[in-house]
């Protein structure tokens, strides 16, 4: 090994190399991370298709059984899918491929298909949407609940409601935006329930769902109550959702 010069450090000497790492030491991402910004790996796992967790520099991320959530459900509390379908030049011309299409659209599509949709027979795009059953096709699950909640047709809500059956959590969170287009009555309460779903996605889509239909329905406080049980959700999406569905009530 080379003589060191005198006055020369080597790098061990710097760093104290040739121990064992302390299971404290900050790690190099780490010692690099500035303050506006969590070191790598410090990313809070939320669902299906879609994000960092903003609240995860103050407080730990709470265990999730899902993948990053997209930003725009991190945005608005609705389901957007992780890699939207890009639009073909010419859209199909039936209707269960229409519907397809709009479960996995961007958002900012939806409007397009959904006129699509609307310029078919009305008779063929209802027997699509009353054929579906849950369990069946995800993205045209998707598709059918979306439908619902663009149209607003109470006649519907049924159909919706067999879907928040569905195992696939993004067609429950469809389902539950369907049925807050939709629901009264009795449906609602089955709509509140949703507030418990194992999935975040599932969770944040009813509670902007419940704000909008307890306030179609001049419930506001059954809303509130009903709320209440995603008050303290750990999930920052199911937060952010919580907020617009109690400003949704005021």
């Amino acid at each position: 090994a080379p003589k060191k010069k005198p006055n020369e450090l080597s790098l061990d000497d710097l760093f104290g190399g040739g121990g064992d790492v302390d299971d404290d030491e900050a790690s190099v991402p780490e010692m690099f991370a500035s303050p506006s910004q969590p070191a790598r790996g410090r990313v809070q796992q939320s669902e299906s298709s879609f994000f960092v967790d903003e609240t995860a520099r103050t407080q730990p991320a709470a265990p999730s059984p899902v993948a990053d959530l997209p930003k725009a459900m991190r945005a608005s509390g609705r389901w957007s899918p992780e890699s939207p379908i890009e639009l073909p030049a010419a859209l199909p011309a039936d209707a269960r491929s229409l519907l397809r299409l709009l479960g996995d659209a961007d958002p900012a599509d939806r409007s397009t298909v959904s006129a699509a949709l609307a310029a078919l027979d009305p008779g063929d795009v209802s027997a699509a949407l009353r054929a579906h059953r849950a369990n069946e096709d995800a993205a045209i699950g998707r598709g059918v609940a979306l439908a619902i909640a663009a149209r607003g047709e109470a006649s519907l809500a049924n159909v919706a409601r067999g879907l928040v059956q569905d195992r696939e959590p993004s067609v429950r969170a469809c389902a539950a935006e369907a049925l807050g287009a939709v629901a009264s009555g009795g449906l609602l309460a089955q709509l509140s329930r949703l507030l418990g779903d194992s999935s975040p996605v599932v969770r944040a889509s009813a509670a902007r769902a419940v704000g909008e239909a307890c306030a179609r329905a001049g419930q506001q406080s059954m809303g509130r109550g009903w709320l209440a049980r995603v008050e303290r959700d750990t999930d920052s999406t199911v937060q952010e959702a919580y907020r617009i569905a109690l400003g949704t009530l005021d």
